[in-house]
């Protein structure tokens, strides 16, 4: 039986290429941006919404700046966790929930692939006053917005039907 539901996990047509495609368009992205504003360029220079290549040695909003190998372990222990959850409540075979965690676990690969083999991340995108952040970054937003949605409002247990059962007299 276990057999039976390994095969079922790993024919998930939500959450697998949810984290490819995911990851696929950060990377390329990246890339696309790397190539074209690496020397500096900003477009448009003056929007509220901006392209521009930047580096980030930190995390989310550039904290912990320079801490490439502590972002990197909790990275893979972050993914490990978000596939453990993906396990734990594939049971219930919730559609969102299985996208959400499949945005998160891809952006999460997008940055330590980044982490890994450049030792900072590729930021892109700036928003008004907002840190720079990439497509990565929007999913592990998103998909933490989308699992706190699924498992804290409509995965609430029902509340106890009353103890006393109305009857036609």
């Amino acid at each position: 039986m276990n057999i039976i539901k390994e095969k079922k996990i790993f024919r998930d047509f939500i959450f697998w290429p949810t984290i490819i495609v995911v990851f696929l368009l950060d990377q390329l992205s990246k890339n696309i941006v790397t190539n074209i504003f690496k020397g500096g360029k900003i477009w448009p220079e003056e929007s509220p919404i901006r392209l521009a290549y930047v580096t980030n040695t930190g995390s989310a909003f550039g904290l912990f700046q320079n801490a490439t190998l502590f972002l990197t372990i909790a990275s893979i222990i972050g993914i490990c966790f978000l596939i453990y959850l993906y396990y734990y409540y594939n049971a219930k075979s919730k559609p969102m929930l299985r996208f959400a965690l499949g945005l998160m676990v891809g952006g999460a690969l997008g940055n330590l692939f980044d982490r890994i083999y450049q030792g900072y991340v590729v930021d892109f995108i700036g928003f008004w006053w907002w840190p720079w952040f990439n497509i990565a970054d929007s999913s592990v937003s998103v998909g933490t917005f989308i699992l706190i949605t699924v498992l804290f409002i409509f995965d609430k247990p029902k509340k106890e039907q009353n103890k006393i059962k109305w009857t036609k007299h």
